[in-house]
């Protein structure tokens, strides 16, 4: 995953990495993908919903899914998502 200025925001980073994931693993973050958008739409991420939702669908993989990131200095205040992802990782 190739960083850019665009992924310092929590919800920016958040979306970016679940498209990722979605596209290597087709059905791993449907409906966290689904939850970011119709709260976006409302005006805010729920950033820990859907972060509950996608934990919840990695669970039922069997497939591992290998994170890999380039250019972290963008991250900003992003770094509190990584760090959630990868405690339950």
């Amino acid at each position: 995953m190739s960083l850019d200025s665009n992924d310092a925001s929590p919800a920016a980073f958040l979306r970016h990495f679940l498209e990722l994931a979605e596209a290597q693993l087709p059905g791993i973050a449907t409906d966290a993908l689904a939850h970011w958008q119709a709260t976006q739409q409302r005006g805010d991420v729920d950033i820990g919903g859907v972060l509950l939702l996608w934990i919840q669908e990695a669970s039922s993989f069997e497939q591992p899914l290998l994170l890999c990131l380039d250019d972290t200095h963008y991250l900003q205040d992003a770094w509190q998502v990584l760090n959630l992802i990868i405690e339950q990782l």
